[in-house]
């Protein structure tokens, strides 16, 4: 969801386990599956061979399924809105497709405003996110082979 906030690149929030505020966007595609590799001690490839173990029923599925990289666009679209805004607190209500995009000032003045607020993110919505990271990574990867599959053949 662009949200008018860069991809959430205009947020700062806190983690518990961070010194210093982060944004939405990193704690999506970074922090949380950072901090789980170094919790559990585990490299990358030792994670995905165990969300390959956990999805591979899944993956059959996915991999079967009609390649159409428009309609996995307005699922991860929908994600977004449903669980990295809607599951917020405090809530963030999502901008229109009209608002337009952020212009650098703006989105530098609401990461701003947003690091004095000293918004920690909650326990549930982070279990929610990774729980959610890993169920989208491994679907990612299927649909990925899904793809090359379809490509050599």
């Amino acid at each position: 969801s662009e949200n008018h906030d860069e991809g959430g690149n205009c947020t700062s929030y806190r983690l518990p386990f961070l010194e210093k505020p982060t944004t939405l966007h990193g704690i999506w595609d970074y922090d949380l599956i950072t901090h789980e590799l170094q919790t559990r001690k585990l490299t990358g490839m030792e994670l995905a061979s165990m969300l390959d173990d956990e999805f591979s029923g899944t993956g059959k599925q996915l991999m079967a399924e009609k390649i159409d990289v428009e309609a996995w666009t307005w699922e991860a679209h929908k994600l977004a809105i449903s669980l990295v805004y809607g599951l917020l607190v405090p809530p963030v209500q999502v901008a229109t497709a009209s608002a337009g995009l952020a212009d650098r000032a703006s989105c530098n003045a609401d990461r701003a405003r947003m690091a004095e607020m000293n918004i920690t993110i909650n326990q549930n919505y982070m279990d929610l996110a990774l729980k959610t990271i890993h169920q989208q990574l491994a679907t990612a990867g299927y649909r990925l082979a899904a793809v090359l599959n379809d490509a050599l053949q």
